[in-house]
């Protein structure tokens, strides 16, 4: 049996890093004559894949992509679509199982008003035409129309245990941020609150910002204006999420919006205290006071107070850290993600007969 994954996204990100441990373990599974297709910009699929289609990211990518999706083995296999644009795919006819994969919420407050109706009315088509509708956290679910009901899901995203050490004492309070340099990252606001921090902070601020984007260029930029150079260090995109974690003594995710974020549960797993927006996605992980510190919408000065805050308090920085591990331990495994998500997979096989004619329903 053949699964086939298509992700269009255009950076590598929490999602493809998602794909790609599913994709690992389905491979690993003892069944005989496993394989994988995989189509997609990102070469971090080709090691793995049976067969690699490199397309282009994003909606550039779509006709290569559909071609793709017509082979006449195709209708031997189960197909995901990671999250959009690839659940558009959809609306051009697969002859197998199809399933979208929904990272984020059909609608959030990062698209402009404008183009809100239109981007709804062709989500919802690209859903109507596929079999099953799996959501990574329960506010993803709550954006799908009621309609999709029957065949919607949520397996709650996971991570593995990075095995980091509490924090010890330095003489520097090391902020992160960890994501694709995007306008949805907000990274300057982040920004904007470790210039205030440094002015009101009796010891030194690093800010390290690990990823890579569209936003780089203009995030240098503020960074050069406000005469940070010396306070802030741009790692360019990394693979070692892990290590980064391990240097710093907060995380912090600034994002108008998210889906179920794998960095806050990775910072929740590696005992280090989480600061975010009361946003969607953020405000599904984030109890305030309790596994981490909400901050309202925007507001960078109270960013910059949570943040002098947690350098303050040490006892509170441990209730956050003790409060999030065991949220992790109890429902963000990786291993009950993977799990859960296996068994979906086997489902979805086990409905494509021996000629590999399955209705698109029988999943």
């Amino acid at each position: 049996m053949r699964l086939v994954v298509a992700d269009l996204g255009h950076a590598w990100g929490g999602a493809q890093r998602w794909a790609l441990r599913l994709a690992e373990a389905w491979l690993a599974e003892p069944e005989p004559e496993r394989s994988l297709q995989v189509i997609s910009p990102h070469d971090q699929f080709a090691g793995i894949a049976t067969v690699f289609t490199n397309v282009s990211p994003g909606r550039r990518g779509l006709m290569a992509a559909s071609n793709a999706l017509q082979g006449r083995d195709i209708e031997n296999s189960v197909v995901l679509l990671n999250s959009f644009p690839a659940v558009y795919l959809a609306c051009r006819t697969i002859g197998a199982p199809v399933i979208a994969w929904l990272h984020e919420p059909l609608i959030g407050p990062a698209t402009p008003l404008w183009k809100r109706a239109p981007k709804l009315a062709l989500r919802v088509a690209s859903l109507v035409r596929v079999n099953r509708v799996i959501c990574v956290g329960e506010g993803i679910r709550d954006s799908v129309p009621s309609m999709f009901a029957k065949k919607s899901q949520v397996i709650v995203n996971g991570v593995p245990d990075p095995d980091i050490q509490p924090q010890k004492a330095v003489a520097t309070w090391r902020v992160a941020f960890i994501g694709r340099l995007d306008p949805v990252k907000r990274v300057h606001l982040l920004i904007a609150a470790v210039a205030q921090l440094r002015a009101s902070l009796d010891r030194p601020v690093v800010l390290t910002i690990a990823g890579d984007g569209p936003e780089r260029a203009r995030l240098e930029e503020i960074v050069r204006r406000a005469g940070l150079q010396d306070a802030v260090r741009f790692l360019g995109e990394v693979t070692n999420v892990r290590a980064v974690l391990a240097d710093c003594d907060v995380f912090v995710l600034p994002s108008i919006q998210e889906g179920l974020p794998l960095t806050i549960l990775e910072a929740f797993a590696g005992r280090r205290p989480v600061i975010g927006f009361a946003v969607p996605g953020v405000r599904d992980l984030l109890r305030n006071g309790e596994t981490g510190i909400l901050c309202p919408d925007g507001d960078v000065d109270a960013l910059a107070g949570a943040l002098r805050h947690l350098a303050d308090d040490p006892q509170l920085v441990t209730t956050l850290i003790d409060n999030a591990r065991l949220a992790w331990q109890m429902r963000h495994r990786e291993e009950t993600m993977i799990q859960r998500s296996l068994l979906l997979l086997r489902e979805a096989a086990s409905s494509v007969s021996p000629k590999g004619r399955s209705p698109r329903a029988a999943v």
